[in-house]
């Protein structure tokens, strides 16, 4: 209708009809383009809201994602705890027995004698070798579990040894092989404590752990013998590793917590460490390492100058004495005796 109103008011003034028709259309298609134009003005603009923002969360959470996993101190005390009660537990299913078990495989009691006296003396360098690699590297974990390991596997295997020789060099490679455990166990579970005495209240789970089981142990050796106290030893090693596992070395100690890292007050916290760490670098690379020795030396020879140290030393001298003997030829003297295993597992728990 309003195409034919414009029509006639064209041909009343005189001009061709087609020319208004025409100047209509192209009115009526500015239009259509303006309002096509505006959505996808209003599109582009809600597409670089929409990519803009999350950008700007991602930076601002940022500091959240560069955190370190935080070791939760009451997991990793109750993982000690776990660790030092299964360690002391599968233990001493084969521990106090080994003598025994060696005598009867062929060995002589000098031979016996020389597997204990060699084990401390190579195992110490590896200790030592073992966790201060593991200071360095930060490896804590993974050298407590693979040592664990393949301590467990070596031991459960002496049963399938064929000759004494044999047993002798696959032994003495499993004590070899677990020496690292005790040093690295421990320094994890230190590192967690929240309080000086929280290591004697987690080291005496291993003791209970190994007086629960002395008898049990004691019963099932007497009426199995010693072939199925390798199986049980192998078994519960299972668990143990699983806990290994899951054990962390607490490496700083004042860490970061989520609630101060939300604030921003953790990362200056974490930047002013940075700062100390630094500087505490800085002066100890400007000691020479001459003075260094010869501080170090002058302390430890001051310490063994005092009679209290000296007199503390040689106690410790014939303590190693003589749980030496006794670790080594007790049940071997109560075998001789014709004790049963029964009675050592029960002197093993009063004992305990």
């Amino acid at each position: 209708m309003q195409h034919f109103n414009q029509v006639c008011q064209a041909q009343a003034a005189g001009r061709p009809w087609s020319l208004a028709i025409k100047a209509q259309n192209g009115r009526m298609s500015s239009r259509r383009r303006s309002l096509v134009k505006e959505p996808y003005t209003t599109v582009a603009a809600s597409v670089s809201v929409s990519t803009t923002a999350p950008e700007d969360n991602i930076n601002s959470k940022q500091p959240f994602m560069e955190q370190p996993d935080t070791v939760t101190p009451d997991r990793q005390q109750f993982l000690a705890k776990s660790w030092n009660f299964l360690a002391g537990a599968s233990g001493v299913f084969l521990f106090p027995y080994i003598s025994v078990y060696l005598a009867s495989r062929g060995m002589s009691p000098a031979q016996i004698g020389l597997l204990a006296a060699l084990r401390p003396w190579l195992s110490a360098p590896l200790s030592l070798t073992a966790s201060a690699a593991a200071d360095k590297h930060k490896l804590h974990a993974q050298l407590l579990l693979a040592s664990a390991a393949t301590a467990a596997v070596m031991r459960s295997s002496l049963p399938l040894t064929d000759s004494v020789n044999m047993l002798f060099a696959v032994y003495l490679m499993a004590e070899l092989s677990g020496a690292p455990v005790g040093v690295l166990s421990d320094s994890t579970v230190l590192s967690n404590c929240k309080d000086q005495g929280d290591y004697g209240s987690i080291r005496q789970w291993g003791s209970i752990g190994y007086g629960l089981a002395s008898l049990p142990a004691g019963l099932l050796i007497a009426r199995s013998g010693l072939h199925l106290a390798f199986l049980v030893y192998g078994l519960a090693s299972l668990p143990l590793l699983h806990i290994a596992s899951q054990m962390r070395y607490k490496y700083n100690a004042n860490e970061m917590s989520n609630t101060d890292s939300k604030d921003g007050s953790g990362m200056q916290q974490h930047s002013d460490r940075q700062a100390v760490s630094s500087a505490a670098v800085t002066a100890a690379a400007s000691v020479e390492p001459q003075q260094g020795a010869t501080a170090a030396s002058a302390s430890v020879k001051s310490m063994l100058s005092q009679p209290v140290v000296l007199a503390f030393l040689w106690k410790c001298l014939l303590m190693g004495f003589g749980m030496g003997i006794m670790s080594t030829y007790e049940f071997l003297w109560l075998k001789q005796l014709g004790a049963p295993e029964t009675l050592m597992g029960m002197a093993i728990a009063v004992m305990t």
